[in-house]
Protein backbone atom coordinates (compact mmCIF):
# COMPACT_ATOMS: atom_id res chain seq x y z
CA UNK A 1 0.00 0.00 0.00
CA UNK A 2 1.31 3.44 -0.87
CA UNK A 3 1.81 6.07 1.80
CA UNK A 4 -1.24 8.20 2.55
CA UNK A 5 -0.90 11.97 2.11
CA UNK A 6 -0.23 14.24 5.05
CA UNK A 7 -3.35 15.20 7.02
CA UNK A 8 -4.78 18.62 6.21
CA UNK A 9 -7.51 20.29 8.23
CA UNK A 10 -9.45 21.22 5.10
CA UNK A 11 -10.47 17.55 5.01
CA UNK A 12 -12.60 18.16 8.11
CA UNK A 13 -14.53 20.87 6.27
CA UNK A 14 -14.79 18.77 3.10
CA UNK A 15 -16.42 15.90 4.98
CA UNK A 16 -18.84 18.26 6.76
CA UNK A 17 -19.82 19.78 3.40
CA UNK A 18 -20.44 16.36 1.89
CA UNK A 19 -22.73 15.67 4.85
CA UNK A 20 -24.72 18.88 4.40
CA UNK A 21 -24.83 22.60 5.06
CA UNK A 22 -22.29 24.32 7.33
CA UNK A 23 -23.52 27.30 9.35
CA UNK A 24 -21.55 30.22 10.74
CA UNK A 25 -22.58 29.14 14.26
CA UNK A 26 -20.28 26.12 13.83
CA UNK A 27 -17.37 28.42 14.64
CA UNK A 28 -14.45 25.99 14.40
CA UNK A 29 -15.61 24.51 11.07
CA UNK A 30 -16.57 27.94 9.69
CA UNK A 31 -13.11 29.30 10.54
CA UNK A 32 -11.42 26.33 8.83
CA UNK A 33 -13.68 26.85 5.82
CA UNK A 34 -12.72 30.50 5.40
CA UNK A 35 -9.01 29.84 5.86
CA UNK A 36 -9.06 27.05 3.24
CA UNK A 37 -11.63 28.55 0.85
CA UNK A 38 -9.52 28.50 -2.33
CA UNK A 39 -8.19 24.97 -1.73
CA UNK A 40 -11.70 23.67 -1.05
CA UNK A 41 -13.07 25.45 -4.12
CA UNK A 42 -10.42 23.79 -6.30
CA UNK A 43 -10.94 20.39 -4.67
CA UNK A 44 -14.70 20.33 -5.17
CA UNK A 45 -14.38 21.75 -8.68
CA UNK A 46 -12.40 18.63 -9.63
CA UNK A 47 -15.47 16.51 -8.88
CA UNK A 48 -18.00 18.84 -10.51
CA UNK A 49 -19.21 20.72 -7.43
CA UNK A 50 -19.24 24.42 -6.63
CA UNK A 51 -18.57 25.67 -3.12
CA UNK A 52 -21.21 28.29 -2.30
CA UNK A 53 -20.48 30.55 0.67
CA UNK A 54 -23.36 32.85 1.56
CA UNK A 55 -21.84 35.21 4.09
CA UNK A 56 -25.03 37.26 4.50
CA UNK A 57 -27.02 34.17 5.53
CA UNK A 58 -24.05 32.66 7.38
CA UNK A 59 -24.09 29.34 5.58
CA UNK A 60 -22.18 27.34 2.99
CA UNK A 61 -23.08 24.33 0.87
CA UNK A 62 -22.15 22.43 -2.26
CA UNK A 63 -23.93 22.91 -5.57
CA UNK A 64 -23.60 20.61 -8.53
CA UNK A 65 -22.45 22.21 -11.80
CA UNK A 66 -25.38 23.14 -14.01
CA UNK A 67 -25.68 21.58 -17.47
CA UNK A 68 -24.20 24.77 -18.99
CA UNK A 69 -21.13 24.51 -16.74
CA UNK A 70 -20.56 20.84 -17.53
CA UNK A 71 -18.16 21.30 -20.45
CA UNK A 72 -14.52 20.50 -21.15
CA UNK A 73 -14.78 16.95 -19.85
CA UNK A 74 -16.94 17.71 -16.82
CA UNK A 75 -19.96 16.29 -18.65
CA UNK A 76 -18.34 12.85 -18.26
CA UNK A 77 -18.51 13.06 -14.46
CA UNK A 78 -21.46 11.21 -12.94
CA UNK A 79 -23.82 13.38 -10.96
CA UNK A 80 -23.38 13.15 -7.20
CA UNK A 81 -26.78 14.62 -6.36
CA UNK A 82 -29.84 13.29 -8.14
CA UNK A 83 -32.60 15.52 -9.38
CA UNK A 84 -36.00 14.51 -8.08
CA UNK A 85 -39.27 16.32 -8.74
CA UNK A 86 -40.97 17.70 -5.66
CA UNK A 87 -44.63 17.26 -4.92
CA UNK A 88 -46.71 20.38 -4.33
CA UNK A 89 -46.69 19.89 -0.55
CA UNK A 90 -42.90 19.92 -0.11
CA UNK A 91 -42.21 23.46 -1.47
CA UNK A 92 -45.31 24.73 0.32
CA UNK A 93 -44.01 23.36 3.61
CA UNK A 94 -40.58 24.93 2.94
CA UNK A 95 -42.15 28.33 2.32
CA UNK A 96 -44.20 28.11 5.50
CA UNK A 97 -41.20 27.05 7.55
CA UNK A 98 -39.07 29.83 6.06
CA UNK A 99 -41.70 32.40 7.05
CA UNK A 100 -41.63 31.15 10.65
Amino acid sequence: MSEIPEFRERGIVAVHLLQGVIYEEQEEIWSLLLSNESDLTDYFCEIGLSLVIDRTEGMTYLRQFSDDERTGGYERLPRLFRKAPLTYKVPLLCVLLREE
